[in-house]
């Protein structure tokens, strides 16, 4: 049920003569605002008035024009108009001449006179509060069950912060002037929406103001985000996406101190059935449903800026530095080190950050770059199962051209995956099997082929897809640029303070696989043999896998599965005899005989090849094996 909004205007008096700062103190208390009077005088007065008005951030700020020398042309008062540009301003001045109108007649202010009534300058501050303070508005509203201002305050601004939280109010009644009810939702379940907004210091929800039956978006930021928001969407996205399916700023943004806020409206949708791409993820089990908002998104309403891209004349690196002070973020001390060291990962791995300072000034030949969203996170995109809409254009504008792809593949992996937080190992292989491809651009081979258990399956095959639109929708030459994005992406990722620590984790991982895989692009026998301990784990946590180990243990001796391999009927399957050596045990043969046919692709072939050669075996062990489709 919606409920009043109860907090008082808060009134800034900045005047250099203590009279008339008692006087006005005397004539607003009874008004039931919170008066305060900034101290001091001349210089002193000046610097406190920018020093108070940032801490007790006034609604409404009664300015003498003169507060340096009262026998000059003293101007002082109106120089201070820019540190106050959040609130109402009254000039409150014996000295308000045609020349002072006119210099002020930009900013917004009103002006009274000293020789007017008290009751017109009370009037005037009435008036004022009630446009900005939505107390006086007579605003009510719902927040989400179980929600505060102070917790929207906190997730932003974080813990501890000095904004009273009934700056979210006030936002709220300026971006819905016209409205006297709002009725607010999250985006998705309550705990889910709070966790997000403590990660990207922003809140987002569904607002339904007066009695409209389609709800608007509103985020909820620091002010100064807020409006590069604005600006980078005006300036590069405004008319430039195709179709009736897209995202549009609706009116003007409200700034109020700190805070800012901006209405979404969802061109061609109903706000009420849109979920976030991240829970859209999670529920659907089906890539090809997955994909399905994504191939419109990018196949149709970005396709014109796509069209419009040009050569990137520098190296990727400083494309990203340029753009998220990349170098800067890498020099964080607790992302040092030669190699990483992980708990359940055997292997040595380059340390990315590192790898990439000093690989920096790597050129991809056709690199190219064009207007992208830039942060194209699962958050970042609203989805109703067959169209989506981005939210967030605080990073919009020109960049690399696959920054959006990378990014959103980076979050499928590192966030999205239902990966327990401690199995690196199980990650590890993940990342293998989704960097291991050479032709990131090949259509249906590459990310399939290496599996790494059941729930490996969607997030590659997801994955495998969405490289397909990336290729198909700007035509990139060379995997290595996808590549280095993907590498790039992870550790800016890596390097943010809103990153938990286990993707943070995550991040510094798969970044160090794709380090060694670009220090051996164009090697076939990527990853290198040492790195086989990590492939066979699959062995162990995947049970159709398991299942697998167990019929070959039964049903072949050393002898007699390396006479299987040898005189396969599959002439890919008969290359695995050059991958077993003479000391190999039976243990050994059989991890390397799953982990060969997994990274070809040949697991029907090879229970093809069993069943042939050891029918009873198999027949018991035919109801638990896994489907693998039929061979040919």
């Amino acid at each position: 049920m919606p409920i009043p909004i109860q907090s008082k205007a808060r009134i800034l008096i900045v005047d250099d003569d203590p009279n008339t700062r008692s006087d006005l103190l005397w004539m607003l208390k009874p008004m039931d605002y919170s008066v305060m009077c900034a101290k001091g005088l001349g210089r002193a007065l000046l610097e406190d008035v920018v020093t108070t008005s940032r801490s007790f951030r006034p609604h409404v700020a009664i300015v003498d024009v003169r507060l340096l020398d009262e026998y000059r042309d003293d101007r002082s008062g109106i120089d201070l108009l820019k540190h106050l540009q959040s609130a109402q301003c009254i000039l409150y001045s014996a000295y308000l001449t045609a020349e002072v109108v006119r210099l002020t007649r930009d900013e917004a202010v009103t002006w009274v006179s000293k020789s007017e009534s008290p009751q017109r300058l009370l009037d005037e501050v009435a008036s004022a509060v009630r446009r900005i303070c939505a107390t006086y508005k007579g605003l009510t509203r719902q927040l989400p069950l179980d929600w505060e201002s102070q917790q929207i305050v906190d997730a932003i601004f974080g813990p501890g912060s000095d904004i009273p939280p009934d700056v979210v109010d006030d936002i709220l009644g300026l971006l819905f002037s016209d409205s006297r009810q709002i009725v607010l939702r999250t985006v998705g379940d309550t705990a889910a929406s709070l966790v997000f907004a403590a990660r990207s210091h922003s809140v987002i929800l569904r607002a339904w103001p007066g009695n409209r039956l389609e709800p608007l978006m509103v985020k909820l930021a620091p002010a100064g985000r807020i409006q590069t928001e604005a600006d980078n969407y005006h300036q590069h996205i405004k008319g430039n996406l195709r179709g009736r399916f897209h995202t549009a700023l609706d009116g003007e943004i409200a700034t109020f101190w700190d805070l800012g806020g901006v209405l979404y409206s969802f061109l061609g949708a109903s706000a009420q059935n849109l979920v976030t791409f991240a829970r859209f993820y999670e529920e659907q089990t089906d890539p090809r449903e997955i994909v399905k908002p994504l191939e419109h998104f990018f196949g149709t309403v970005c396709d014109d800026l796509y069209r419009h891209r040009i050569d990137l004349d520098q190296p990727l690196f400083y494309a990203y530095d340029r753009l998220f002070g990349l170098e800067k973020l890498l020099s964080d001390p607790t992302l040092a080190g030669e190699y990483l060291s992980l708990p359940g990962i055997p292997v040595s791995l380059p340390h990315p950050v590192p790898w990439v300072l000093q690989h920096k000034d790597s050129v991809i030949p056709n690199a190219s770059q064009a207007v992208t969203h830039g942060d194209l996170h699962g958050d970042n995109l609203l989805v109703d199962g067959t169209y989506a809409w981005p939210i967030d254009f605080e990073h919009s504008g020109p960049g690399p051209i696959l920054r959006d792809f990378v990014r959103l593949e980076v979050d499928i992996l590192t966030r999205l995956v239902p990966i327990p937080q401690d199995d690196l190992s199980g990650f590890c292989r993940l990342c293998l099997a989704a960097v291991e491809p050479l032709e990131l651009t090949t259509a249906s081979e590459p990310v399939t082929r290496s599996l790494s258990g059941s729930q490996a399956r969607k997030p590659l095959e997801v994955i495998r897809r969405l490289r397909r639109l990336a290729h198909k929708a700007t035509g990139y030459a060379d995997s290595q640029e996808y590549a280095w994005g993907l590498l790039l992406d992870a550790l800016y990722t890596a390097s943010l303070p809103s990153t938990s620590p286990s993707q943070k984790t995550r991040t510094l991982l798969l970044g160090a696989v794709l380090c060694d895989r670009l220090q051996h692009w164009g090697a076939e026998d990527w990853p290198p043999p040492d790195w086989l301990q990590v492939r066979l784990g699959a062995v162990a946590v995947d049970p159709d896998l398991a299942v697998i180990r167990d019929l070959l243990l039964a049903a072949f001796t050393e002898s007699t599965l390396r006479q299987l391999v040898k005189y396969s009927s599959n002439q890919v399957l008969r290359k695995l005899e050059l991958e077993f050596s003479a000391t190999d045990g039976m243990i050994i043969l059989v991890a390397k005989t799953i982990d060969y046919c997994q990274r070809h692709n040949l697991l029907r072939v090879l229970l093809d090849e069993v069943k042939r050669a050891n029918p009873d075996q198999y027949g018991r062990f035919e109801p638990r094996l896994p489907n693998y489709g039929v061979t040919g």
